[in-house]
C-alpha cells in the first residue's frame, strides 16, 4: 500500500471515528429524553426521525468512501482477478 492510500484510509477511518462519536452523542441525548418522565412529545419525534435520516445517510455516505478505498487497494494487488475489483 502506498504512503498516499494509506492517508487516504486513514483519513477515511477518522471520518468515520468522528461521525461515530459524534451520532452516539446525539442518539444518547435523545433516548435521554425519550425515557425522561414527559416522554416523547412532537418535536421530540421530529427530531428522531431526522436524527435517524442523517445518520443512515451518514453510514452509506462512509460505506461508499471505504468500498472506493479498499476498491483501489484490491486494482493494487497484482495478480487478483479483475472481477473483484470492478465497481458496483
Amino acid at each position: 500500500m502506498s504512503p498516499l492510500q494509506r492517508e487516504h484510509l486513514r483519513r477515511d477511518l477518522d471520518l468515520i471515528e468522528r461521525f461515530s462519536a459524534s451520532y452516539d452523542r446525539r442518539f444518547r441525548e435523545i433516548i435521554g429524553r425519550l425515557n425522561a418522565p414527559a416522554g416523547c412529545n412532537e418535536a421530540t419525534a421530529a427530531e428522531c426521525l431526522r436524527l435517524c435520516i442523517e445518520a443512515t445517510h451518514m453510514l452509506l455516505s462512509t460505506q461508499a468512501e471505504v468500498s472506493t478505498t479498499l476498491r483501489e487497494l484490491l486494482r493494487q494487488q497484482p495478480g487478483l482477478p479483475m472481477d473483484c475489483a470492478r465497481a458496483a
